[in-house]
């Protein structure tokens, strides 16, 4: 199809954005939000302050697109990156609410195993006899799941992480950072 000027073109693409746990939460607040510091913006790390670079976020401004783009989300994938890329049968997943929010409008909300990226899932041969049996078909619906209806950014948005009681205790296998990808179609305008 060829492009005109002033029109859409429609993409596949993805949305990413990465938080600093700073595990054990001691001090901190129960509850953080992602997609609100653009790359260039201060952000704190277990190491101290620094810049947040483009690897850990492709969001040019704070929760906003630039206009008049728009972005069509199919799917939410979180995975906890510590040494490694943690299993979803880590107890922090369980321990993690997560909630994808556009506008002021609730789309998705619940545990970080229900939407955990499905390289979580291949890094241990035992972790579905792990879990239990009812928690085992959750996992497995939930991976094939799209977000249904299919929500579209094109106002302020954000995903609001809460972290449970796990984070409180200090452990050497404390993922260090959350990383949440919004699967979808960008329609960007042809210049």
């Amino acid at each position: 199809m060829p492009l005109v000027q002033g029109m859409l073109e429609i993409l596949d693409d993805h949305l990413f954005d990465t938080l600093h746990t700073l595990a054990p939460r001691v001090a901190q607040r129960d509850r953080e939000l992602m997609f609100v510091i653009p790359f260039g913006g201060m952000i704190v790390t277990n190491d101290g302050q620094r810049v947040k670079e483009y690897l850990e976020t492709n969001m040019p401004m704070s929760g906003l697109l630039p206009s008049p783009n728009r972005f069509a989300v199919h799917a939410l994938r979180v995975a906890f990156i510590g040494r490694k890329i943690l299993p979803v049968s880590s107890r922090y997943y369980a321990d993690t609410l997560v909630r994808l929010i556009i506008g002021a409008k609730t789309y998705w909300n619940g545990p970080a195993w229900k939407c955990a990226d499905p390289v979580t899932m291949v890094l241990n041969a035992d972790t579905l006899l792990v879990m239990g049996r009812h928690a085992r078909v959750d996992l497995v619906r939930s991976l094939r799941r799209l977000l249904n209806p299919r929500p579209m950014i094109q106002e302020p948005f954000h995903v609001e992480v809460t972290f449970g009681k796990a984070w409180r205790e200090y452990s050497d296998d404390a993922p260090d950072r959350l990383v949440v990808v919004l699967e979808g179609k960008l329609a960007r305008a042809v210049i």
